[in-house]
């Protein structure tokens, strides 16, 4: 269900914390998914036409890996395949929630964050849908990275028309959100 705060609000289970603001995002809603609240997403909207984006960060727990007396490289792989199918899954999503959709990049990130550097995969997909009340080509990113703190899965939507470049909006909005996710 939706969470009401009133300030910043934070993930208890992860520690992740999220601003009001986020650049010239302002937060629109907080949701949670699961009934013990290890599930949530936290939405983000710019809206400055042309300038005009909608985000989604979700914080979730990661796929277990059971790893009883395994080899370090055993961990890895299986860490690795699960990862994966986490990945496939999301881009599957995009394509049921927009019949239509077309992939048109997907790749390996890095997000270099207060000097950290954080490895994921992103794609993007176009989509005729109605955004803005009016009928037009939209872009949706999705970035996912995988076991942050061992346990979770961090991942960002955006959407927004295709007539608008929001590289730098985007690149901004992701640097600009430190991730104090905790390992336990």
């Amino acid at each position: 269900g939706n969470i009401q705060v009133a300030g910043s609000y934070t993930h208890k289970p992860s520690g992740m914390m999220f601003p009001k603001a986020i650049n010239d995002f302002q937060r629109v809603d907080i949701y949670q998914y699961d009934k013990e609240g290890l599930d949530v997403s936290v939405g983000y909207n710019l809206f400055a036409p042309p300038r005009t984006i909608i985000a989604t960060m979700y914080v979730y727990p990661a796929p277990k890996v059971v790893s009883i007396g395994s080899p370090p490289s055993v961990v890895t792989t299986a860490r690795y395949i699960a990862a994966k199918g986490e990945f496939e899954s999301r881009k599957q999503e995009i394509v049921q929630a927009h019949p239509g959709a077309t992939l048109i990049e997907e790749r390996d990130f890095s997000l270099i964050q207060a000097g950290k550097t954080q490895l994921g995969k992103m794609a993007t997909f176009q989509y005729e849908d109605i955004f803005l009340n009016k009928r037009q080509v939209v872009e949706g990113k999705v970035y996912l990275f995988c076991y942050v703190g061992d346990n979770w899965i961090v991942k960002y939507r955006f959407s927004y028309p295709k007539s608008f470049d929001a590289t730098k909006e985007i690149d901004d909005f992701m640097r600009s959100l430190s991730w104090n996710i905790t390992s336990p």
